[in-house]
């Protein structure tokens, strides 16, 4: 079957859910927000490898690892600290889509404060693109992340509707 789950300001495949599985609750408690944070990061990049995700947008297939996919509807995400998607705009009828193709854990580390802040879209390894629904197959099936929850695996399809991102999920 299908399940529908709506979100309002992202959703991604690939690092950023790795982090966010890293930092579990346990280690928010024990450090901190702030701190739990750079040590959530620190235990995803070391088991991180960019996975092989098929994605499919504006009609277009790639086949290739990332580091990351992620469809944004607003600007900002993480409590208006992390400047996920410069220009989005959430009465725009559209999506800021990131593919960030593979570089490597050491680049990861390096570019990830370059993520935060919203400078990373000029990267050469980095697309960014406005689009109305993204789709995403990986082998083996990744976890998926919607604003800021682990809400399924993939396979994925993200459309942009009024107001929220939508997220149909086949069950496997």
């Amino acid at each position: 079957g299908r399940v529908a789950r709506s979100a309002v300001l992202f959703a991604a495949v690939g690092f950023a859910s790795n982090l966010l599985e890293a930092t579990t609750p346990r280690f928010k408690r024990w450090f901190g927000r702030k701190l739990c944070s750079s040590i959530g990061f620190s235990r995803a990049l070391a088991k991180f490898k960019g996975p092989r995700l098929r994605v499919q947008v504006n009609d277009k297939i790639r086949d290739e690892p990332l580091v990351v996919a992620l469809a944004a509807n607003a600007p900002k995400a993480g409590g208006g600290i992390m400047y996920l998607a410069p220009g989005a705009n959430m009465t725009d009828g559209q999506m800021k889509i990131s593919l960030i193709h593979a570089i490597g854990r050491f680049n990861v580390a390096r570019h990830f404060i370059r993520l935060v802040r919203g400078t990373y879209l000029h990267h050469p390894q980095v697309q960014y693109f406005p689009a109305t629904a993204l789709e995403i197959e990986a082998g083996p099936a990744q976890t998926v992340i919607a604003d800021g929850d682990l809400i399924g695996r993939t396979p994925v399809r993200i459309e942009r509707k009024t107001r929220a991102l939508t997220f149909i999920r086949s069950s496997s």
